[in-house]
């Protein structure tokens, strides 16, 4: 179960949760987590899902290291694809490895979608700017970080969706967070990041390369963490790009 986090006000939280809710019941997918139903304890609203046995997808590669990590990215893509290709696209908000759940069988499921919307014209539509500012910069595309000329913040969209995949690429090939070297504080992550740091040097460690991190799975990064959106991959090249490793 889950529900929203206690430091903010319980109308906030309340508010946050639902809104969760009706964008999460709308999904149908293998690789998405389902959504089972909601219940409410001690005056506090839950949503409700499935068990995922095998934790996040950090967790799993770390626990099952001969595991086919390419099998994980791909059906991470298709459930991205899903969401992007709908008739109104979802843009996730916040991909990464703590938000991808695996089930017992093996199988990834993209999961919490507090940070997601629906998207009109690509960029998430409706939020408030606390949403807007929310997530982590280790995962975040450089146009989150910065403000426009007119100082309004940047929208979420499907583009800083592929940024954050590349990224996502990065822990599941490597079973550790995008830069690893920085400090946890997000305002020490950020200000490099936002100084055009887009990827961290490139792993070269022997068991890293022998999970699959090659010059192709590098490129591949390299291509869904490009600075300009349009220069990213659309998630359907990613998937075609993937299906060649």
């Amino acid at each position: 179960m889950k529900c929203a986090r206690g430091l903010v006000p319980h109308e906030t939280a309340s508010r946050r949760t639902l809104r969760e809710m009706e964008m999460w019941k709308t999904l149908r997918h293998p690789n998405v987590l389902p959504f089972i139903g909601s219940v409410t304890l001690d005056s506090k609203l839950y949503l409700v899902s499935p068990w995922m046995p095998n934790g996040d997808a950090m967790k799993y590669v770390n626990t099952h290291p001969n595991v086919d990590r390419v099998a994980i990215l791909l059906q991470v893509a298709r459930g991205l694809r899903y969401l992007h290709t709908r008739t109104l696209p979802f843009v996730h908000g916040d991909l990464k490895a703590a938000n991808v759940l695996i089930s017992q069988n093996g199988d990834a499921r993209i999961a919490d979608f507090g940070l997601s919307r629906w998207a009109i014209n690509g960029s998430s539509y409706g939020c408030s700017d606390a949403w807007r500012l929310a997530g982590n910069p280790r995962w975040q595309a450089p146009e989150l970080m910065q403000a426009s000329d007119g100082g309004e913040i940047p929208r979420r969209t499907t583009e800083s969706d592929i940024f954050a995949f590349g990224r996502f690429m990065i822990e599941i090939y490597t079973g550790k967070y995008p830069f690893p070297h920085l400090p946890s504080g997000s305002f020490v992550i950020a200000a490099v990041l936002v100084k055009g740091t887009l990827l961290q040097d490139r792993p070269m460690e022997p068991e890293v390369v022998s999970r699959g991190l090659d010059d192709n799975a590098w490129l591949i990064i390299t291509d869904c963490c490009r600075k300009e959106p349009l220069r990213r991959l659309t998630v359907q090249k990613l998937i075609l790009r993937l299906k060649s490793l």
